[in-house]
């Protein structure tokens, strides 16, 4: 029950940044926080990461919903693994994020995104990718030094 309220406050989070840029940024475009650097920058992403697969939302749902079931079966087969609670946690993170996505392109058609490390690189991104690049890179380490099945 407790990850199920990390997810939905993770979610929250997600959503109200989409929803401040979504009514503020979509009308300044870009704003400046470290000049040539990191923006706050209005995107529409109508594809999967970097714009690719660009208007293929019924594809991005039925893979969210099989990652999700996955995820789950994986946490579930890991439970009495000592380390059973942090593994809960990066697949929690990651729902959290897919379904972030998954409802922006559901109910707008695109994923809103925001965060715009110029000086980096040229694609922007959103928190609810943060979620997901991060459980992500985590449960592959997970995986590799602590899964019991190797």
């Amino acid at each position: 029950m407790i990850y199920i309220l990390i997810a939905l406050l993770l979610l929250i989070l997600d959503q109200l940044t989409k929803l401040w840029s979504r009514n503020v940024l979509a009308f300044s475009g870009s704003i400046p926080v470290i000049p040539d650097f990191f923006h706050l920058t209005y995107v529409e992403n109508r594809g999967a990461a970097f714009g690719i697969l660009s208007g293929k939302t019924t594809l991005f749902l039925a893979v969210t919903v099989l990652a999700i079931v996955l995820l789950v079966g994986y946490a579930r087969s890991q439970r009495n693994n000592s380390r059973a609670g942090f593994l809960n946690i990066l697949v929690t993170l990651i729902i959290a994020g897919a379904v972030g996505n998954l409802i922006d392109r559901s109910v707008y058609g695109f994923v809103t995104d925001m965060i715009d490390f110029r000086g980096l690189w040229k694609f922007v991104f959103n928190v609810a990718d943060c979620y997901v690049v991060c459980g992500t890179a985590a449960l592959i380490f997970y995986i590799l030094k602590f899964d019991n099945d190797k």
